[in-house]
């Protein structure tokens, strides 16, 4: 058998606070006030209100501010008093400037028991989480960057709208896509690695990727992952206007650098290049090292005779066939007007040579307008490292200038000989032509 003031001293003791009322009516049975009959310690607590204060008084007399409360905690605790409706509800309480979870229940017609207590610490950390929200979603759908979260696997879970701008899709369209799924296959491998290798969560990764939008053009967009449990967070941002004013920067450097090195007519190194190259290949790992200069024949001639632009279709043609006869690391120079060099780095004599009689064979296969075409060629190579290079460049130079002495009367008496066959050539129809114009106007 439980002891006679078993059930009063379990109320007394609750750690929520307890509250017995009795409703009071006006004279159209409508809930005006209601007075505390009881009470334990824990409401003394919760509301620092005195038992001596509150029992067998009015709610409208021991609350100060109770007429002007938000709430209307009358009507509400007279309707479960008249009814016998039990509530449970979480309410602000304007004259204790508290927050209360309230269960109000009624055993007996006009009246009604309240247990209640303070979650004023929990709204008040709810609301101040609330407001962390708002002012994250705020930031999270207003910045300039491309802002989302994704899942281990690479897959978008929320973006921001300007992913919309950027790649064109909308939000919907990406979620749940892989960001993989929009990367340029040249870059996939590296992009797949940063998401899915070395998750450390103190670390933020950064890189530069393409990606495709919806219409089909890649955006090089600047990336920032960091992993935090399951998720990564992504701050993006589209670079594409500035990586494109780069790549064209880069591209007008190597224009210039192009332009300064190379002969614009022959697409060869200039002699500014040739300078500098001989410089560089004048180290001994390179030796021998054999230098060939030639003299082209005849350009004097068909420029007087055809003009400067068959003049330089034979300055091309010459180009192309020391292409042709030289080896890929050969340095093939036009150093000006008619004049070519080339640099052999790790080439004896004999190969040169070889080198030399290719050239001739080759351009004894062309012509330009009829005449053939040749080149005075001369070589020297330099086998010890205490030789001067420009001694050895000087002695090409005379070689060549000797050889271009000794063939140069033959050569030149045979050119001559081809251009004024090919002008009388010309001149013979061209008499033919004013012959026949000549008939053809008698005969109107």
């Amino acid at each position: 058998m439980l002891p006679k003031d078993y059930h009063k001293n379990l109320i007394e003791y609750l750690p929520n606070a307890y509250a017995y009322h009795k409703i009071i009516l006006d004279e159209k049975g409508k809930p005006i006030d209601y007075i505390y009959l009881d009470i334990n310690q824990a409401f003394e607590k919760i509301t620092g209100v005195s038992r001596k204060e509150i029992i067998n008084n009015r709610y409208t007399e021991v609350i100060a501010k109770a007429t002007k409360e938000g709430f209307d905690w009358i009507s509400t605790y007279g309707e479960v008093a008249m009814t016998g409706k039990r509530i449970e509800l979480k309410e602000y309480s304007q004259d204790l400037n508290r927050w209360y979870n309230i269960i109000a229940y009624s055993n007996e017609p006009g009246y009604f028991t309240t247990i209640f207590n303070d979650i004023t610490e929990e709204k008040e950390t709810e609301e101040k989480l609330k407001l962390k929200q708002v002012e994250l979603d705020t930031f999270f759908t207003s910045n300039l960057d491309l802002l989302c979260i994704a899942n281990k696997k690479g897959e978008f879970l929320r973006l921001n709208p300007e992913w919309e701008n950027t790649l064109e899709y909308s939000i919907e369209e990406l979620k749940g896509k892989n960001i993989l799924d929009y990367v340029h296959p040249d870059d996939y491998e590296f992009t797949s690695n940063m998401i899915n290798e070395d998750n450390d969560e103190s670390i933020i990764k950064q890189f530069l990727n393409r990606c495709k939008s919806k219409s089909s053009k890649y955006k090089y967009i600047e990336w920032r992952i960091k992993s935090i449990e399951d998720l990564i967070y992504i701050s993006a941002r589209d670079v594409t206007k500035q990586k494109e004013i780069e790549l064209e920067k880069v591209r007008k450097q190597k224009e210039i650098e192009y332009l300064s090195f190379h002969d614009h007519l022959t697409k060869l190194y200039n002699r500014r290049f040739f300078e500098t190259e001989l410089k560089r290949l004048d180290t001994k790992r390179n030796l021998p090292l054999t230098i060939i200069i030639g003299d082209v024949n005849g350009l004097k001639l068909l420029n007087d005779s055809f003009g400067h632009a068959v003049g330089d279709e034979l300055l091309i043609k010459i180009a192309q066939i020391l292409k042709k006869v030289c080896r890929a690391d050969d340095i093939i120079v036009r150093i000006g007007g008619d004049e070519f060099a080339i640099l052999l780095p790790q080439t004896t004599e004999d190969v040169a040579k070889k080198i030399i009689e290719r050239i001739h064979k080759k351009c004894a296969e062309e012509s330009i307008n009829g005449v053939e075409i040749s080149i005075a060629l001369g070589y020297a190579t330099k086998t010890y490292k205490e030789y001067k290079i420009q001694k050895i460049l000087k002695e090409a130079e005379d070689i060549m200038y000797e050889n271009k002495l000794t063939e140069g009367t033959c050569v030149k008496n045979h050119t001559m000989d081809q251009i004024i066959e090919i002008i009388n050539e010309n001149c013979q129809q061209e008499k033919i032509n004013i012959k026949r114009i000549c008939r053809v106007c008698k005969m109107r």
